[in-house]
């Protein structure tokens, strides 16, 4: 879809969501991502020439806007199962520590809260090898199995930076999902930095996550993340997206 296009097509749905009342999007304000159809990655925790380019990128928070640190995310599906894709570059993190971590936190049903519930998931890759998937209880988090999640990572380098850095690719089934509340942390314990997004969030908290709005179309051409962000926050802003569908489909 050429961007044009994309203005228009936002346009109607804005004009059309209008006609919905009654359902709440509990999520940060103005922190959103698009999450557009892509092809399935190979999950080795290295980044393959081109193999990210279909996804939405975005970048963290430690204080300030970083300018190196960032995270990309896009969903496919593999078989008959529905995954997110996500991958993590931190270009400020170029050791190997074992008190490092990443982790992706999932509000199914976007409804917020000040504590975890059980449509809330939490994914946890500690020390570069360990990754363990949490389910909300109502006060806090018990460990789980009910997702399929596949993660890697290694100190290598990429197209953003000949430096090896800390790189992690995730593979997160998303089932019948549609739009989710979501936050994204890395911690490099050489530092003790913790990089969010959205800024100042807890995993524990769900009101703080941001937005996730799925797309179903691949990523437009030349559309830059500044363009991306402005147009999903315009989308927000008169409640493109305050409806869910029923499932993801495919083209």
């Amino acid at each position: 879809m050429k961007p044009r296009s994309l203005l228009a097509t936002l346009g109607i749905i804005a004009l059309c969501s209008l006609c919905f009342t009654g359902f709440a999007i509990a999520t940060q304000t103005g922190y959103i991502l698009t999450d557009y159809q892509g092809t399935i990655t190979t999950v080795d925790g290295k980044v393959g020439t081109g193999e990210w380019d279909d996804s939405w990128k975005g970048y963290l928070y430690s204080g300030n806007l970083s300018t190196t640190d960032s995270f990309r995310v896009k969903w496919a599906a593999d078989g008959d199962i529905y995954y997110d894709f996500w991958l993590f570059e931190i270009l400020s993190d170029t050791t190997n520590d074992t008190g490092d971590y990443v982790q992706i936190c999932y509000d199914g049903s976007i409804d917020g809260g000040t504590a975890p519930k059980p449509d809330d998931y939490l994914l946890n890759y500690t020390g570069h090898s360990n990754a363990t998937l949490y389910i909300g209880t109502g006060t806090g988090w018990s460990t789980t199995t009910d997702r399929s999640v596949q993660v890697a990572s290694s100190i290598s380098a990429s197209n953003a930076s000949a430096t090896p850095h800390w790189i992690v690719e995730i593979k997160f089934d998303v089932g019948d999902w549609m739009n989710t509340g979501d936050r994204v942390a890395a911690y490099d314990a050489s530092t003790g930095k913790t990089l969010t997004w959205p800024p100042n969030s807890n995993a524990s908290v769900p009101d703080g996550y941001g937005l996730n709005e799925v797309s179903m179309e691949t990523i437009p051409e030349g559309l830059s993340i500044g363009v991306t962000v402005l147009l999903s926050t315009a989308a927000l802003v008169v409640g493109a997206r305050y409806f869910r569908k029923p499932g993801r489909i495919t083209h």
